[in-house]
Order: structure tokens, then C-alpha cells, then sequence
């Protein structure tokens, strides 16, 4: 694991506590995503800025890849569970290889 990664995660660690922060992503070393609830993201940006450590406030519409959504993926998989899926009438192009899924 990358040094910012361990730093990010033991920051979290500290805190957790009085603020409920979760890594969602780890882009690169040194960029992190962290997901929360807003007015715990701006208690832990504060913690950040205390420890001169850069940070950037993303406007997404909800707390991807956290504890957060539980309760949506417990509900959406009972959703999906009780779905039928068929094989598609068009072909499907990979966006990746541009192969054609059969």
C-alpha cells in the first residue's frame, strides 16, 4: 500500500470517533476519495486543513462506497433478485476490447 493510503486510513482511524468518514477510492498516492455525510466532511476538511493537508470538496449526490448505502444496497438487491434478465436482441460492444458480446 502506498504511504498516503496508510496516512489517509490512519487519519480516519484517529478521528472516527466524533467523525464518521469512510475511504471510498484510493486514486493515487497522495488522492484519496473520502465519503461521508456532509456535516461530517466538513468537520474532517477541518481536520485536514489543521494538518496542512490539501483537500477538495466533489459534489456528488450521495455517499458512494460507504457504510452509508447499506440499507439502498440491501434494498436494491432484493429488487434485482426478483428480476428476470434475458439475453439482448442487439449486439452488445465491449468499450474496452470493441468486442462483440455473443
Amino acid at each position: 500500500m502506498t504511504q498516503g493510503l496508510e496516512n489517509g486510513k490512519k487519519i480516519i482511524k484517529e478521528n472516527y470517533q466524533n467523525i464518521k468518514c469512510f475511504l471510498a477510492n484510493d486514486n493515487s498516492n497522495g488522492q484519496m476519495i473520502i465519503s461521508g455525510r456532509n456535516v461530517e466532511l466538513e468537520k474532517f476538511s477541518k481536520v485536514l486543513k489543521d494538518k496542512k493537508i490539501k483537500n477538495i470538496r466533489l459534489p456528488v449526490s450521495g455517499p458512494f462506497h460507504s457504510e452509508l448505502m447499506r440499507e439502498a444496497t440491501i434494498i436494491m438487491n432484493k429488487i434485482i433478485d426478483n428480476q428476470i434478465f434475458k439475453l439482448p436482441e442487439v449486439k452488445v460492444v465491449s468499450n474496452v476490447t470493441a468486442d462483440v458480446f455473443e
